[in-house]
């Protein structure tokens, strides 16, 4: 069986690099096929490897992850993730 696969976006690297470390302690067979800066990368890396999983910043410059997650809408599973209640909020909302 294949290993699960996924796409972290976050404009914080930080971020991206503690989510990632997160993920491979409690997910150890899940394998991050990308890591994006904003939402285009993260709607390019998408199209690039199809992830199973998309863990998507909802503010992020650019495109943001619920505009990012409209494109990738019924193809992936999407986790949003935001350290600030008013934007998580709006992702419940979509």
């Amino acid at each position: 069986m294949n290993a699960p696969t996924a796409l972290i976006a976050d404009d914080e690297p930080l971020l991206r690099e503690r989510l990632a470390a997160h993920l491979a302690r409690l997910w150890p067979e899940l394998l991050i096929v990308g890591q994006a800066r904003n939402g285009r990368e993260a709607v390019e890396l998408f199209e690039d490897h199809a992830p199973q999983v998309a863990f998507l910043d909802v503010h992020m410059p650019g495109l943001s992850g619920i505009d990012a997650a409209r494109s990738m809408a019924r193809r992936t599973q999407i986790v949003f993730v935001t350290a600030y209640e008013q934007y998580a909020v709006k992702a419940f909302e979509q």
